[in-house]
């Protein structure tokens, strides 16, 4: 029986450990730093369907588990975050660093459609009917399209390929905004002004025939980083966006676990 849906589910972290190194094997793009375990970039992963800009330290994938360079076992147990005994403070850290081995799956064109394919496929098998992937919205490399627009076009071309084999199953995307990369020159101005705002909110929607695609708004990130006190006048400038835009935001969300006033 179907399960029904999988909600909210973020975009690296929708495939499986699993699923990511079989992924990795059979891409010819994929490469990974074949460091010591417990170092700090062990088992990190790089993209590009070109040889030559591949950094020196990094290895194709496959030839570093036929090789046995690396082994199975040491490539999940770098990934996978099962539970953490160290530090409480460092929790919120050591997640990301997991998460930051395998992100380049999901920002490089080469890999972005394929990955996201895979993922939903396994949803699939584990008799997920509806999935809702939350994604940040990114620009490919030599990408001359308008932001955001080619990795959603590829995601909407993975699911109708799907869609022929499963005619049942229905796909939505939530773009997001991490308040932690508002520095980041991909979302710089994001949230500076309300015509920043605005803008860039209006540009995830004005997609052409894929805006459907499209059913929400993710503003995330921990409040010590920004809190969503500093963006009232913003969110309620919302309303003046005449478009289908429903909004999600992420308030009370900490990495101080004594935090009683969250």
């Amino acid at each position: 029986m179907p399960k029904g849906s999988n909600l909210h589910l973020h975009q690296i972290s929708c495939l499986s450990a699993e699923g990511t190194f079989k992924f990795c094997y059979n891409n010819p793009y994929v490469y990974i730093n074949p460091k010591k375990t417990g170092d700090f970039e062990a088992c990190s992963l790089y993209v590009s369907e070109d040889p030559a800009k591949v950094p020196k330290k990094f290895i194709l994938f496959k030839y570093a588990v036929d090789k046995k360079i690396l082994s199975k076992q040491k490539v999940l147990s770098s990934w996978v975050m099962d539970s953490y005994n160290g530090n409480k403070y460092e929790v919120w850290p050591e997640f990301h660093r997991k998460f930051k081995k395998v992100k380049a799956l999901g920002k490089v064109e080469a890999t972005y459609k394929d990955f996201y394919k895979a993922a939903i496929l396994e949803n699939i098998k584990d008799n997920i009917s509806h999935l809702e992937l939350r994604i940040n919205l990114l620009k490919f490399e030599n990408d001359k399209s308008n932001y955001g627009e080619k990795g959603i076009e590829l995601l909407k071309q993975a699911y109708y390929e799907i869609k022929n084999d499963y005619p049942d199953f229905t796909l939505k995307i939530i773009t997001a905004q991490p308040k932690n990369r508002l520095g980041d020159i991909e979302f710089e101005s994001f949230m500076k002004s309300t015509n920043s705002l605005k803008g860039k909110i209006k540009d995830t929607y004005d997609l052409g025939h894929i805006s459907d695609f499209i059913v929400g708004y993710d503003l995330v990130g921990e409040d010590k980083v920004g809190s969503l006190e500093s963006y009232v006048d913003k969110i309620k400038a919302l309303k003046n966006i005449s478009i289908n835009l429903t909004p999600y935001f992420h308030a009370g969300e900490t990495d101080d676990i004594e935090n009683d006033g969250i």
